[in-house]
């Protein structure tokens, strides 16, 4: 999803007009709407058919790249399957459980976007959007990927138009998350808590001079902002091994107040599960703190109607009653068990 959503949310205003013109495009997002509309979620034949043939028919574009890769590809072609497979991702989150299937298709995704850079066809502005919206689900899904093989091969942002607001944030981010897995040397004398301030002061003047966010909604993005800024300080700090010191106590008590201080946090909170996932990451112990997660994390779920937020929170409900205090030992059990966690 976009962070806000204005007349140039590509979505609404390339990928909805695609869906008259793409079958594939076109089933994918009935799905999703029907799977909406009866709010129920419960699997249905009609939704999984309709997924089904938008699945065989990217496959099917999929084997002719591959089995002819002297033909030439088009943005057309670029743009349905990568739009479809965005689509796809969202229709398997509203399902419990949903999340190993939802990083079928991220991975499908990435190795698409992976594939078409390496042959020459004229890269769209919607190209560019729906590469951007991937690689922000990619990197924020391998924060919570413990294999150092999953995560070295995420999709990096890349400048389409003047869209710039986020790039630098979500690439200091996956510094991170590359240098804890063991794929990156870390250098000791690195300030990640400077590079992530420039970057906040990026994407506010960004998205500042860019006139998409209105001055009602000005409040609310700021917090936005500094909550995900909060937020990836503090797993840099948990995921690279740093003392936790007042910095840290500081960060949290602010990420909690922006989480909590929202003035319309139902519509904005869609776009904060990464941070809410971190508040609770760092409230083990703190009775208080998971009784304001639990109800973050209802929230979440009656907004969206994205049933794996509730896996989620039993993923931290677990991590809160076991006897380590750093996430990731539980993460990696899970892991290994083949339970995914996808906090976006």
């Amino acid at each position: 999803m976009v962070w806000i959503d204005s007349e140039k949310n590509y979505y609404r205003k390339k990928v909805l007009p695609l869906a008259q013109t793409n079958e594939a495009v076109r089933l994918a997002i009935c799905a999703v709407s029907a799977q909406h509309a009866a709010r129920d979620f419960t699997p249905s034949t009609v939704y999984e058919k309709d997924r089904d043939h938008v699945l065989s028919m990217i496959m099917r574009g999929v084997d002719d790249m591959t089995a002819h890769p002297q033909l030439t590809v088009t943005a057309d072609t670029a743009e349905w399957m990568l739009s479809s497979m965005m689509v796809l991702s969202s229709y398997e989150l509203a399902h419990t459980g949903g999340a190993d299937a939802a990083d079928f298709h991220r991975k499908a995704a990435r190795a698409l976007v992976n594939t078409l850079s390496t042959l020459d066809f004229p890269k769209s502005s919607l190209f560019g959007f729906l590469q951007n919206q991937l690689s922000m689900y990619d990197i924020f899904a391998c924060t919570t990927i413990l294999d150092a093989t999953d995560v070295q091969d995420a999709i990096r942002p890349v400048e389409y138009g003047d869209d710039r607001s986020f790039s630098a944030y979500l690439l200091i981010l996956h510094d991170a998350t590359l240098i804890s897995r063991g794929d990156s040397a870390q250098d000791s004398t690195r300030d990640w808590r400077s590079e992530f301030v420039q970057a906040r002061g990026e994407t506010l003047m960004e998205v500042g001079s860019s006139g998409v966010c209105s001055s009602a909604d000005r409040g609310d993005f700021i917090r936005l902002v500094d909550a995900y800024h909060n937020a990836a300080l503090l797993y840099t700090a948990r995921c690279l091994g740093h003392q936790y010191g007042p910095e840290e106590t500081v960060g949290l008590f602010d990420l909690f107040r922006l989480l909590t201080g929202m003035e319309n946090l139902h519509e904005w909170i869609h776009n904060l599960a990464w941070p809410i996932f971190i508040a609770g990451t760092e409230c083990y112990g703190d009775g208080d703190r998971q009784l304001i997660l639990r109800d973050l994390y209802q929230s979440l779920s009656d907004v969206t109607g994205f049933k794996h937020h509730g896996d989620v929170l039993t993923f931290l409900e677990t991590f809160w009653s076991s006897g380590d205090s750093d996430w990731r030992m539980l993460a990696k059990q899970w892991e290994s068990l083949g339970r995914r966690i996808l906090a976006v």
